[in-house]
Order: structure tokens, then sequence, then C-alpha cells
């Protein structure tokens, strides 16, 4: 739904939302927001993770043995002294 169609129907907008029905609002065609009801809403947030405890949950299954083996940086590093400088 566009956002021109979002705001001059927006009681319909409310009243999908409210049962259950997210609804997705475009602007130029690309997506920009989603109507979803209190309800959904509550839902998603008591089920999402702070950040501190998902990258706890990330490390913790994390397969340490996957990140061993030489360093990617190793060759693309220029070692070079870089620019002459003198005061």
């Amino acid at each position: 739904m566009t956002v021109t169609q979002a705001r001059a129907a927006f009681a319909k907008v409310l009243t999908r939302a409210e049962a259950g029905d997210p609804v997705e609002v475009t602007r130029d065609g690309q997506p920009v927001a989603v109507i979803v009801g209190l309800r959904q809403y509550r839902e998603g947030r008591a089920l999402a993770e702070s950040p501190s405890a998902a990258f706890q949950s990330f490390m913790a299954r994390l397969d340490r043995r996957a990140l061993r083996g030489a360093s990617p940086w190793r060759a693309p590093r220029d070692r070079s002294v870089g620019r002459n400088f003198s005061w």
C-alpha cells in the first residue's frame, strides 16, 4: 500500500493491523514502514534480545575452529613505510 493510499484509508489500515494483518507501506515503490497491531508489536518486543544478549548468544554458538588458519589480512596489507615526511 502506498503512503497516499494508507493516508486516505487510515481507519481501514488500523482495522487490518488490529485484526493481525500487517500493512506494508511503500514510498516510490520502496517499503518504508509496516503497521502492525499492538498485540503483534508487544509479542515482537517480548521476543527481541538486547544487543549484549544477542552478542553473547552469537559468541556461545560460534564455532571457533572455523576461525583458525591463515590471517585473511596478511597478504593484502601494505607494509610499505608510506610517504616520505620530514620537518
